[in-house]
């Protein structure tokens, strides 16, 4: 995708903002300076969701090889 220069306007990784530790506890931070009890819990449920997604992710991508090699065999 092109983005047109100078409308401040940027290209962004929601898994990769979602994984910030630091960006995640200015906005937990930010939900306890407003009193907001919800949103801290939304927060760090979504952040452990982005986790765990990541995680499953990599595991994944190592046992797929495995999974097919033993897939192929069987049928062969």
């Amino acid at each position: 995708m092109k983005l047109k220069k100078g409308t401040g306007v940027r290209l962004s990784n929601p898994r990769e903002e979602l994984l910030d530790e630091e960006l995640i506890g200015r906005a937990v931070w930010e939900c306890f300076k407003n009193g907001d009890s919800e949103g801290v819990t939304e927060v760090i449920r979504t952040y452990l969701e982005a986790v765990d997604k990541t995680q499953i992710a990599k595991e994944g991508q190592r046992a797929f090889p495995f999974f097919l090699g033993r897939f192929l065999t069987r049928r062969s």
